[in-house]
């Protein structure tokens, strides 16, 4: 990305519109987390993946992925290349 002269983001998942990408070991579980809150709702996220979260740590990566949604929307003057 700096070859291209933007800047890293340091965040797992990162979306503006309709794209996103994400990264690290959660990444299907934040994008489909992503797509299926975008398209209906939180209680429908939370409905799809809970029974792929681990076994008592359900509210804890519901909770992380809730918030990685929420921060990873970039203003307008980011621009995927």
């Amino acid at each position: 990305m700096r070859a291209l002269g933007q800047e890293p983001v340091d965040q797992p998942l990162v979306w503006q519109g309709n794209v996103a990408i994400a990264d690290g070991c959660l990444t299907a579980l934040y994008l489909a987390g992503w797509l299926v809150e975008s398209w209906f709702d939180v209680d429908k996220r939370r409905a799809t993946l809970l029974p792929v979260l681990p076994a008592g740590q359900q509210e804890l990566y519901d909770a992380l992925i809730g918030l990685s949604i929420r921060q990873g929307e970039v203003g307008s003057s980011v621009e995927f290349v």
